[in-house]
Formats: C-alpha cells, sequence, structure tokens
C-alpha cells in the first residue's frame, strides 16, 4: 500500500509539515503491472504475500477491483502488511519510505504448488527475493517466458 502525501516542498530538515493532499493505491511494480495488464484485457493473477490487516484487506480488495485475480496470494495471521509512505512536491520530485514488514516470511516453498504452466508470462519485481527467484525458476521450467521488474 502506498500512502500518498502531497507536500509543497520535501522536507530539508526536521519539523511538521502539511500536506495539500492526500491518497491512497496499492503499490509495488509487480501489483502495479498486474493492474495495467488486467486494464488492457489480460487475464492475470497476483502472486504475493499480505498480513491479515486493514493494509491486506486494501490491497486485495483493490486489486480484485481491477480484475486481478488474488487467489495465490498468501495471507499470513496476526502480520503487518508491507507499505510506504510517499511525499511528492510540486515539481514531482518524492521521498519513499518503505515498511518491508518483517511479518511476512521469506519462504517461498509454498509456491511449488502453484501451476506455473497455466501462464504466457510471469512477471515479478525484487521486492520479495525468494518469490521472484522461485516463481522464475518454476516458471522456466514450465517453459514460460520471465520478466524482471
Amino acid at each position: 500500500m502506498d500512502r500518498i502525501y502531497y507536500v509543497e516542498g520535501l522536507p530539508t530538515e526536521s519539523g511538521k509539515y502539511v500536506a495539500r493532499n492526500y491518497t491512497e493505491v496499492g503499490g509495488g511494480p509487480a501489483a502495479t503491472a498486474a493492474v495495467a495488464a488486467a486494464r488492457l484485457g489480460a487475464q492475470v493473477d497476483f502472486i504475493g504475500r499480505v498480513g491479515d490487516d486493514d493494509t491486506g484487506n486494501s490491497l486485495l480488495a483493490e486489486l480484485e477491483s481491477w480484475g486481478v485475480n488474488t487467489r495465490y496470494t498468501k495471507r499470513y495471521n496476526q502480520a503487518k502488511s508491507s507499505q510506504s509512505a510517499i511525499m511528492v512536491d510540486t515539481k514531482g520530485e518524492r521521498i519513499i519510505i518503505n515498511y518491508p514488514s518483517p511479518d511476512l516470511l521469506p519462504d517461498a516453498e509454498w509456491l511449488e504448488e502453484i501451476d506455473f504452466s497455466q501462464w504466457d508470462v510471469v512477471l515479478a519485481d525484487v521486492r520479495w527475493h525468494d518469490g521472484a527467484k522461485k516463481a522464475f525458476t518454476l516458471a522456466r521450467q514450465a517453459g514460460v517466458m520471465t520478466v524482471l521488474d
């Protein structure tokens, strides 16, 4: 989840700042690519990890609202989801503060249960290293093209 704060200028020192606007949107390169592909009419599945918190619920709901299937997304009980706070100034410059939740275990062995031959292409980003590596290994074994974002 990206929490985006629009500010006049990026902070240069400590203090309290007021945002002129604010929005929350799903984030991450792979999730964003999944939504873009679904909007273009592709059938898309998202494989990932979320906590069982409000952030995880919002992320899944947003993906599903855009037509992205989340059946292969693993939810971790009593876990916080990863998220980012982003400050964007009037020139479009930004500062990103990412919280990569330690509650979301890096283990990707559960991906072995997924049939990767069902897809034409598998795209991954580097946010979940073990997951990207395992997904690419399984996809290539199935003869499926891979793309690293």
